[in-house]
Order: structure tokens, then C-alpha cells, then sequence
């Protein structure tokens, strides 16, 4: 018997595909053709401002020197 792709899941397999190719794109055009702090408007509602987080959420730890990366990947991966 085959099945159908809807029923497999192949299609959010492609969907998480196109969805990682497109935001790792757009993070290497914006890494090289935008200096910290650049804002270039996009619609008259919409700028894209490129900004650093070195923190968790919201910068959540950002002065905690590294460890939190270590510790929330851990945290992901014991639940996944």
C-alpha cells in the first residue's frame, strides 16, 4: 500500500526545509550587508533592524557568560 504524502508528513518535512532555507538565508544576506544597528524600512509599518541577543528570551541571562546556550539546549534536548 502506498500513501499518499499528506498522510506520511513529507509535506511539514519540506515545509521545515523551505522555512530553515529561507531564515538561514536572510541571517547571511543581513550578516553581509549589514553593519550592528543598520535599519532599512521594508513597508511603511515594517523595518528590518539588525540586533544581537546574546541572552535566552528577551536577553533573559545575556550577562551569564555562555552557560545558558549549554543549559536550555540541554533542557531541549532531555524533552525532545
Amino acid at each position: 500500500m502506498s500513501q499518499s504524502i499528506c498522510s506520511t508528513g513529507l509535506r511539514w518535512l519540506w515545509l521545515v526545509v523551505v522555512v530553515l532555507i529561507i531564515d538561514l538565508g536572510s541571517k547571511y544576506l543581513i550578516l553581509q550587508n549589514f553593519a550592528l544597528g543598520d535599519t532599512v524600512p521594508l513597508f511603511p509599518s515594517l523595518n528590518l533592524h539588525y540586533a544581537r541577543n546574546y541572552g535566552a528570551a528577551f536577553s533573559f541571562l545575556a550577562d551569564s557568560g555562555g552557560w545558558q546556550r549549554w543549559f536550555f539546549a540541554g533542557i531541549a534536548i532531555v524533552l525532545a
